[in-house]
């Protein structure tokens, strides 16, 4: 058990949300994915790229082992 702002998270328990948003680089449009921990809003993985299934596979091989 950890202590995450004043709240105990099992990290079993721990429940992550995913969102995307688009965003320019330079002139390009991109996609920002990320991952963020419900209760600490903390963010735990994120990639740039498409709005396709790649990135999203991207996206679950960034998040860190439990």
């Amino acid at each position: 058990m950890k202590a995450v702002d004043s709240e105990l998270v099992e990290p079993e328990e721990a429940v992550l949300e995913l969102d995307e948003i688009w965003t320019f680089v330079g002139k390009r449009k991109v996609w920002r994915w990320l991952a963020v921990e419900r209760a600490s809003r903390r963010i735990v993985a994120g990639v740039l790229g498409c709005r396709g299934a790649a990135t999203g596979r991207r996206l679950f091989q960034a998040l860190p082992a439990r």
